[in-house]
């Protein structure tokens, strides 16, 4: 409340968007604490006219085009912007750090030892831009070439469209690409369309081509076979910072703030990268003899060597020709990789979890955890029942 009264907010949000959803989740949490009335409307041009003949106290939008950023602007109310995508405007904006957004991919294909690299998305759209630049600075120490391809469409029908249209010449693309290939997408939307293109193409998900997202919409992941692995931007995080932001307009009379970027806080693994790559039978091998072993905590390098009938040193070998890390490192990121299914989707006690993976214990579980994700198993866990609630 400000002076007494309830702050009228507007709320100019695309709910088609899942990174839109999560965010209004974050501003709703911000409101209810201070009794705000949010005012939903659709993020359009014709919205602006309404707010004309009757004024919010202030305005959070998420604005794709410069027609509705003018319009907003024009308006001369408290106004904070949750995309980055037109950067040509002046508006108070906080948004993810696209650039570690794309980083944060690179890593992790990198981590998978793929050698070959894709990045499909917009090229008009800025955030893409941004995200594809960092996938390309993350990957640059490697000296590896990344393909791209792209496809610009319209969230409002029909979109389909678009991807109608460019149908064969992206199929043409992933059939052309050197396998398996690692493809690093703009957002869900464009990973989803890519998933369906690979099933018509039929090209194994992710044996052939694995496809990473960026949002973490979880109705678009999990519509698409295999589900979709993605980035998870904390747009709940970035929500409830931009109210604040608001708020702090609102009360200091002051319209222009600082912008905010705010880093992505993790990758949600899911069946679409959910291997390493490569692309010999013997190392294939030995990491399927490493996942049937996890819980094993007294499993070991020269266990998979005996497996598989060779020495140690050629074992270490083949791993660092073929993933660029040694057995060791592999067998604890498939270990971490389950412990994450396990913290985000199940009510086992971390000290149990840690058993389940093959830690002695649940201090050394807590280690690599945090040296693989930067985050402690618990900051882990509640990061992911935030967002449930």
């Amino acid at each position: 409340m400000v002076a007494g009264r309830h702050l009228r907010i507007a709320l100019l949000l695309n709910l088609q968007i899942g990174y839109c959803r999560r965010a209004i989740m974050g501003i709703a949490a911000y409101g209810r604490e201070r009794s705000w009335l949010l005012e939903e409307m659709p993020a359009h041009t014709d919205s602006v006219q309404s707010f004309r003949e009757s004024p919010p106290d202030g305005i959070i939008a998420h604005v794709l085009d410069d027609p509705l950023g003018v319009d907003l602007q024009s308006l001369d109310l408290p106004l904070v912007n949750l995309s980055s995508n037109q950067i040509n405007l002046s508006i108070p904006t906080i948004d993810a750090d696209q650039m570690a957004v794309g980083k944060m991919a690179a890593d992790y294909f990198w981590g998978l030892g793929y050698q070959h690299y894709a990045f499909f998305g917009s090229a008009s759209a800025a955030f893409s831009r941004e995200r594809e630049e960092g996938y390309r600075q993350g990957l640059q120490q490697a000296k590896v070439r990344v393909a791209s391809k792209y496809l610009d469409y319209t969230l409002r029908p029909p979109y389909e469209r678009a991807l109608q249209r460019a149908e064969e010449s992206i199929r043409q693309w992933l059939k052309e690409l050197p396998k398996p290939v690692a493809v690093f997408c703009s957002n869900d939307e464009h990973a989803r369309m890519l998933s369906s293109l690979c099933q018509l193409s039929d090209l194994s998900v992710p044996d052939s081509v694995a496809i990473l997202g960026v949002d973490n919409d979880e109705t678009m992941c999990l519509l698409s076979s295999p589900p979709l692995s993605s980035v998870d931007n904390p747009a709940e995080q970035i929500g409830f910072r931009a109210a604040a932001m608001l708020e702090q307009m609102i009360v200091q009379k002051n319209k222009y703030v600082p912008s905010e970027r705010v880093r992505p806080l993790c990758l949600v693994e899911r069946a679409s990268t959910e291997r390493f790559a490569a692309e010999d039978p013997l190392t294939t091998r030995a990491i399927g003899f490493i996942e049937k072993n996890l819980k094993n905590p007294s499993f070991s390098v020269d266990a998979v060597a005996a497996h598989l009938g060779l020495s140690r040193r050629s074992l270490e070998r083949a791993f660092t020709k073929q993933l660029g890390i040694t057995v060791l490192a592999a067998t604890q990121r498939a270990r971490i990789r389950k412990a994450k299914h396990l913290l985000r989707d199940s009510d086992l006690p971390i000290k149990l979890i840690a058993i389940e993976c093959g830690f002695s214990n649940h201090r050394r579980f807590g280690i690599v955890f945090r040296a693989l994700t930067t985050l402690t198993p618990t900051q882990f866990r509640n990061y992911y029942e935030v967002d449930r609630l």
